[in-house]
């Protein structure tokens, strides 16, 4: 299993400009960054392999030429050592080893150079210590001297020309080490749970978890940046999942566990959010679902709880069980109440507030207290949006989304989360121009319609304010 902050780093190499070379120089660059690797003894490490595979990828599949040392070297050099302790896994033992320093003399760097480095590895270092084995007053103290090293870093000359670059490695490693809100979401079958966290995304990085599904809690971590990169850990780790390898699984691995790390696309984005879905319960079948998913409600190991339930399929036997489950074991969490599929319903044979008003009257029953968040929304309409931000969609996606809009006017979910959360408000968002006609201000609304802005802004507001 990867720990959990290395799957929360986005991939710095995105934003270097070796990227931008000619092929020899990349495959040179690969090759340096390679003899460090083996020196370091971490070819072994699931981490360094998954990179050394996603680096080859960017920077060539066939090593060539030979590095300049007068050229090259003095162009990326700065660049390279983000490189390496990304790949070596930012490893705190060897990043800050004597036999590092020794390696360093083969390089062709100015003296400045050498001090530049040797205070960014010092700002790096700070987070790589293992928060768990610390005294918090250590690791105030590692912070503060990470806060003077970055500051010294920010005055000198060769920092410069690398300002943005710099900015975002130090941004992206403050991310990987702050405290994760956590999130458990929980349903019984078929409330489309996998749906709703796709939609939270922006993408589909869940499968359904119906039927013969893996029986795995699914961790969906987030990234700070947008770097076009999906990591998988399903007992293989591959830092650059297609689509196709999200939405399978890996036979061997034989654990309950299977994480995806990913940048989230919407109002969650730049949020330090850990998502764990459970597998989805049933009282007659697949007990092992079932008692995976009871074990991880009753760990409280969460900051929210979020029951996502079928508009379509209230009330149920299978939800009857599972709300007593849930009522006795989250001790008091903050619990959201999702009713997913509205979209299903016809707003001309009935009213989707009197469903949200029975969903109250049920959970009050169950002796669930006021005031309840109760969230109607359609996840596939959600989904759909900001797909279309993203992709190219063929006509029949088109002609769904406008159907969606046109159901969703008709519904007023706005008037209920205004009535019942008046709290939120919105700026005017920005989005990429997309197929979803020519006016930014429709797909915006469709997504306040279809209930999924609001229900971001209610965990974004827990995030900050919890």
């Amino acid at each position: 299993m990867i720990n959990h902050q290395l799957l929360s780093g986005a991939q710095i190499i995105e934003f270097n400009p070796i990227l931008e070379e000619l092929s020899s120089i990349k495959c040179s660059y690969l090759k340096l960054l390679l003899d460090f690797i083996d020196w370091s003894g971490c070819d072994n490490s699931v981490w360094t392999k998954a990179e050394k595979n996603f680096y080859f990828e960017l920077l060539g599949d066939e090593l060539c030429g030979s590095f300049d040392w007068k050229i090259d070297w003095k162009k990326y050099s700065m660049y390279f050592f983000t490189d390496l302790a990304a790949v070596i896994g930012y490893n705190h033992d060897i990043w800050l080893s004597a036999s590092l320093d020794d390696k360093l003399k083969y390089l062709c760097i100015t003296e400045d150079q050498r001090y530049f480095f040797a205070s960014l590895r010092q700002a790096l270092a700070g987070y790589f210590s293992d928060s768990d084995s610390c005294s918090c007053a250590f690791l105030r103290w590692q912070r503060n001297k990470q806060f003077n090293h970055w500051r010294w870093l920010k005055r000198q000359k060769l920092y410069v020309p690398m300002a943005e670059y710099l900015s975002k490695v130090e941004e992206n490693f403050r991310f990987m080490y702050q405290k994760p809100f956590r999130i458990l979401v929980t349903a019984t079958m078929s409330a489309g749970k996998s749906t709703f966290i796709n939609a939270l995304v922006g993408r589909k990085v869940a499968k359904s978890q119906n039927l013969a599904c893996t029986s795995k809690i699914h961790t969906i971590i987030s990234k700070l940046y947008d770097d076009d990169c999906v990591y998988k850990d399903d007992g293989d780790l591959v830092l650059n999942a297609k689509d196709s390898e999200l939405l399978q699984d890996n036979s061997l691995n034989l654990t309950n566990y299977l994480a995806t790390s990913v940048y989230f696309n919407g109002d969650l984005s730049g949020m330090r959010l850990v998502i764990n879905d459970s597998p989805g319960v049933n009282a007659s079948d697949h007990s092992e679902h079932k008692s995976i998913a009871e074990d991880a409600l009753k760990s409280n190991d969460y900051d929210l709880l979020i029951y996502v339930m079928n508009a379509t399929q209230l009330f149920t036997n299978d939800d009857n069980l599972h709300v007593d489950f849930v009522k006795e074991h989250s001790n008091g969490a903050k619990i959201l109440f999702v009713v997913n599929k509205i979209d299903m319903i016809e707003p001309e044979v009935e009213n989707p507030l009197d469903i949200i008003e029975r969903v109250r009257s049920y959970l009050l029953s169950k002796n669930f207290s006021q005031p309840l968040a109760i969230c109607p929304l359609s996840s596939l309409a959600g989904l759909l949006v900001k797909r279309s931000f993203r992709q190219s969609f063929n006509r029949s996606e088109e002609r769904q989304l406008y159907t969606f809009a046109d159901k969703f006017d008709k519904m007023n979910l706005e008037q209920y989360y205004q009535k019942f959360f008046p709290q939120i408000q919105f700026d005017r968002r920005f989005f990429p121009q997309n197929q979803f006609g020519n006016s930014l201000s429709e797909a915006e609304r469709l997504l306040k319609t279809s209930g999924l802005a609001y229900v971001e802004r209610l965990i974004r507001d827990l995030i900050l304010f919890s």
